[in-house]
């Protein structure tokens, strides 16, 4: 206790000494290099990562830096957005939704399999959940599938999944097209029973395509925290949900980014299935900007020092 009282109040001097250096530094960035000084100010704005913002103020400084730096920064992060098209909604096959509490996973595979009973019909449709924690936890489920015209099982275990997996992927005509949807329970990632939850997953013997759900709303190092925890399971990808709610989209943009997770759909609203869109990262970008616009909330100068204070001699011109 006593060392660590030690290093806290030397890290603390420290703090307050570099300070002073790294608003220093930041102020001869923008007398300096004024055009990348303001980049790195708007793409904080949007809220992504100082990591990010560096890599992409860096990118365009590569290519000279003028008026329309801004606009080229974008479509360099839009195409840095990790996006997947594989579309389960054309190929069917068998999917779990997992992630933390609240993100929305159970309207989410609703979205799903009306979307997929639009395309297809909903012979092919069936619901599980897993989800044997919350009490009443299956009733959202089975309301949906009531209003689907689709079934709803319960699995308690990896042997009821499996068996219930293998049922579901018997076709009843040809050509059929089949989609099943998993519900999970959702669980904190640093919950033990997190990996109770995942080994049931793992061990249905059968192909399964993990789809992390993420809100858009959780703070970046939160959402970090999520994808390391859930990583253990093969992930295929993630549905961005609560769009309509977020404050800023850079947060989520940037955790995608650094984790290079694929996104499949963003959701951006509660209704059955029109809130439910095709992931697109120009499309996410500029929806970025907007909220960006609309809150119009940029960094501290003693934000932009701490972030960008240190890199006033390695910045590019």
């Amino acid at each position: 206790p006593a060392l660590n009282k030690i290093q806290d109040e030397l890290k603390g001097l420290r703090d307050i000494m570099e300070a002073p250096l790294m608003q220093f530094a930041w102020g001869e960035t923008g007398r300096v290099q004024p055009l990348y000084a303001s980049l790195l100010k708007q793409l904080m704005t949007l809220g992504l990562s100082s990591r990010l913002s560096k890599s992409i103020a860096r990118q365009s400084a590569n290519q000279g830096l003028n008026k329309h730096s801004w606009l080229e920064s974008l479509k360099l992060l839009a195409g840095l957005v990790p996006v997947d098209d594989d579309d389960i909604l054309t190929s069917g096959g068998i999917v779990s939704l997992i992630g933390p509490t609240g993100v929305g996973k159970t309207t989410t595979i609703a979205k799903l399999a009306a979307r997929f009973a639009l395309k297809h019909g909903r012979r092919g449709i069936t619901l599980i959940t897993t989800d044997n924690y919350r009490i009443g936890a299956h009733e959202q489920l089975r309301t949906y599938g009531r209003i689907l015209g689709v079934p709803v099982h319960v699995a308690t275990d990896a042997e009821e999944l499996k068996n219930l997996l293998r049922e579901a992927d018997i076709p009843s005509g040809e050509n059929e097209r089949r989609l099943t949807l998993i519900d999970t329970a959702g669980i904190c990632q640093k919950d033990v029973r997190l990996s109770e939850q995942l080994t049931t997953l793992n061990l249905s013997g059968m192909e399964i395509k993990n789809y992390l759900v993420l809100s858009a709303t959780g703070q970046m190092n939160l959402q970090d925290e999520v994808i390391r925890a859930f990583r253990k399971l093969k992930l295929s990808g993630c549905v961005v949900t609560k769009i309509d709610e977020a404050a800023s989209l850079g947060e989520i943009i940037s955790v995608l980014v650094q984790h290079d997770l694929p996104l499949h759909f963003v959701c951006d609203g509660q209704k059955v299935p029109d809130d439910l869109h095709q992931a697109r990262g120009q499309l996410l970008v500029k929806e970025a900007v907007k909220l960006m616009r609309k809150t119009n909330k940029s960094p501290s100068a003693e934000e932009l020092a701490y972030s960008f204070g240190g890199m006033v001699n390695n910045a590019i011109i």
